[in-house]
């Protein structure tokens, strides 16, 4: 039978996770996974490999080990490591995976992630407001434009009128025969 395995690609330059394993139908040939139940669980921008694709990939040999081992840490670090916007998360020392998060830089992760969240939020009420202000002198300046317009308006008709008026006959006065 086989199995597949469920793939995200690495934060910047560290190693792929694991984040699914999923038993083979017994026909599947491998020529149709996206069809498979890994499949649906793989999304956009995961992989469906095999254990021996997954062994011959770079850094797939410690993704394989971490997954086995119930090891999350690494995904969760980088996860929030890209959370609050850094480049690139910090270099591994070895390729064994770490047995616990030391709370003290979990800590410092989360309280990076929630300045960078408030920060976020209040950039995003600035552009509101300077939004909101920019809507209101574009409305004030079409509301001023619009009312030269009517006076201007006003003012071609007058002179259409005039341009275009007749001049009225002069009144003749009749004069008497005797």
């Amino acid at each position: 039978m086989g199995r597949y395995y469920v793939v995200l690609p690495g934060q910047g330059t560290s190693d792929p996770y694991v984040i699914a394993e999923v038993v083979r139908e017994p026909l599947d040939d491998g020529a149709h996974r996206e069809l498979s139940l890994a499949g649906n669980l793989a999304g956009f921008s995961a992989e469906i490999l095999t254990k021996e694709e997954l062994l011959a990939a770079k850094g797939g040999f410690g993704a394989l080990e971490r997954w086995r081992a119930g090891n999350d840490n690494s995904f969760v670090l980088d996860t929030l490591w890209q959370g609050i916007g850094l480049p690139d998360p910090p270099p591994r020392v070895d390729d064994q995976p770490r047995k616990s998060i030391d709370r003290e830089e979990l800590r410092v992760l989360i309280d990076k992630s929630a300045k960078r969240a408030g920060e976020i939020a209040v950039e995003v009420e600035r552009l509101r407001v300077q939004s909101e202000s920019s809507r209101r002198q574009m409305h004030d300046r079409m509301y001023e434009l619009r009312a030269n317009l009517k006076v201007k308006s006003s003012l071609l008709e007058d002179i259409n009128r005039q341009l275009n008026r007749t001049p009225k006959p002069k009144p003749r006065h009749l004069r008497s025969v005797s």
